[in-house]
């Protein structure tokens, strides 16, 4: 048999521990709102230089501190898969991939982590990968945290969370819109 001391010790200590969770959580979620402005500029920055814009949201950020597993989501929309070495002429493929994202939130040691998930086809199975320790709840900036999401941009745009192809950040002219070159013809003597 446990000594009853021992056992209650350890009992009041993980009560205090969760009791710190729960309050490092609820402070998170008061947190998220004040720091959505800033990260709406900085996602709405990156969107607009994609090549890739639609009528749709290419990038989606979602917030709802209510959710303590995923209270801060930015997330990419799924697109067509392409095949290494085949240029898809449209997106009428039944391979899809699921877009990259990542998710802020607040962890058992009252810490505030991004895990990242990269762009992957839909059969393959994708562990999230920790990114970003951002500190205590209370602490986080609006510079920090568009920080880490400007890391995770970068890396599911041409990094190693880009999946089957980089993100495109110019669109070449059209040609109607170049200007025709004349052409010159010159007489050479044989």
């Amino acid at each position: 048999m446990r000594d009853p001391i021992e056992r209650v010790t350890r009992f009041v200590q993980e009560q205090k521990r969760q009791a710190a969770f729960e309050h490092a959580r609820a402070v998170w979620s008061r947190r998220i709102p004040v720091l959505l402005p800033s990260l709406r500029g900085v996602v709405e920055a990156f969107q607009s230089g994609l090549e890739e814009s639609s009528p749709q949201s290419v990038i989606s950020l979602l917030a709802d501190p209510a959710r303590a597993d995923f209270p801060l989501v930015i997330a990419f929309e799924r697109r067509p898969y392409e095949h290494e070495g085949i240029l898809s002429m449209h997106s009428a493929s039944g391979e899809h991939e699921v877009g990259a994202s990542c998710m802020f939130r607040c962890e058992a040691d009252g810490i505030v982590y991004g895990h990242r998930y990269p762009f992957h086809r839909v059969q393959r199975d994708a562990r999230p990968e920790r990114f970003a320790d951002l500190g205590e709840p209370a602490s986080i900036h609006a510079h920090q945290i568009g920080n880490a999401v400007v890391d995770f941009l970068e890396w599911a745009a041409i990094g190693d969370g880009c999946g089957s192809r980089k993100l495109r950040f110019w669109l070449p002219p059209e040609r109607s819109a170049v200007a025709p070159q004349p052409i010159q013809l010159r007489v050479v003597a044989a």
